[in-house]
């Protein structure tokens, strides 16, 4: 038997799921877009990030280990202390370092550069 109330319903409900799919869709879409930093808005971001890959790349020394052995090629003694100051776009190490005689110094290594010195 026809009941015009049923019939509107069953069809509303239809159209509901549909909606519902299309939002959901839409909402992944927005989510996504805004997620990806590759489609940022604003052109300056994508220049840094891209500046950020060159800059992991153009380290003379990649990490601490590699920093401590070469302040203690140029200044012989025993590290203590090491102290990452990295910044945007700058990388150094803090080595407090003791040598044979038991005089304690401190020696910086510049990441990007290869420089050792002491302070």
């Amino acid at each position: 038997m026809f009941h015009p109330r049923m019939d509107s319903f069953r069809l509303w409900k239809k159209k509901g799921a549909r909606n519902m799919r299309i939002a959901l869709l839409v909402l992944t879409v927005i989510l996504l877009s805004a997620s990806n930093p590759l489609w940022a808005a604003d052109p300056r971001e994508r220049v840094n990030l891209a500046n950020d890959a060159q800059s992991q790349r153009s380290f003379v020394y990649s990490n601490a280990e590699q920093a401590a052995a070469a302040a203690q090629r140029k200044y012989q003694g025993k590290v203590i202390k090491v102290e990452n100051r990295s910044k945007v776009n700058q990388a150094s190490y803090r080595f407090k370092m003791v040598n044979d005689q038991g005089k304690v110094f401190f020696v910086t290594v510049d990441a990007r550069t290869g420089s050792v010195r002491k302070d």
